[in-house]
């Protein structure tokens, strides 16, 4: 077992804890091992005094991230660029979703639940660099949860355009979000984002126009053209 993710209640106690189990070797996909990699899902209903185990999560994977939104479990694994949703705090999980985003996934991911909702909708951000390729370009997406469970991804926000690799996102008090990130030369780099920046609703506008003619500029723009 090892490379946890983990959701705590800290109203009921309740713990879940996800990690990589078996016997692969890292790096590769397939094996003649018995027991090959997969998630292993770990869930405590006493604040960790006992444990009991879940569901695993069958398709290969090394490390993993799990959030709670409306009520269910979202995992998104490593490999594959899929999730997984459980309606049951991990007891069982439902059949592989693709995200349908493009971004690497030979590197560590990280996802959170914003605490408000978004065109009405709750919420998920998913950090990952998004170059297929290399561990960079890292992107931050928004996939707003719909009634049937899936995710929809409607915005996305370009962090950096270098190296980027493992991550470690969170929202602040005054909900702003944190990234801490892998940048060039293995330096760990923290910034710190805006709902509206990462939505693209924090641009500086030129209004010009007369009565019967209005037009709309960015200011970067109109201060260029």
């Amino acid at each position: 077992f090892g490379d946890p993710a983990m959701v705590v209640d800290r109203q009921t106690g309740e713990i879940l804890v996800m990690m990589v189990c078996g016997n692969t070797i890292y790096y590769y996909d397939t094996t003649n091992r018995q027991n090959p990699n997969r998630v292993a899902c770990m869930r405590s209903f006493d604040g960790g005094k006992t444990w009991t185990r879940g569901a695993d999560v069958a398709a290969w994977s090394s490390e993993s991230v799990v959030t709670e939104a409306d009520g269910k479990l979202y995992l998104f694994t490593r490999h594959g660029r899929a999730y997984y949703v459980s309606d049951n705090y991990g007891e069982s999980w439902g059949p592989q979703r693709s995200t349908g985003l493009s971004y690497n996934d030979n590197c560590q991911l990280t996802a959170i639940t914003y605490s408000e909702k978004i065109d009405g909708k709750t919420a998920i951000l998913f950090a990952a660099p998004s170059s297929t390729s290399s561990r960079s370009n890292g992107k931050i997406f928004v996939g707003l949860v719909q009634e049937d469970g899936s995710l929809e991804w409607e915005y996305e926000f370009a962090v950096n355009s270098g190296n980027y690799a493992y991550s470690c996102m969170d929202e602040l008090e005054n909900g702003d979000i944190a990234l801490l990130y892998e940048s060039a030369g293995s330096a760990i780099t923290y910034t710190t984002f805006t709902m509206k920046e990462i939505l693209g609703l924090e641009k500086n506008i030129v209004v010009v126009g007369m009565i019967d003619h209005l037009e709309i500029w960015d200011a970067e723009a109109w201060e260029n053209g």
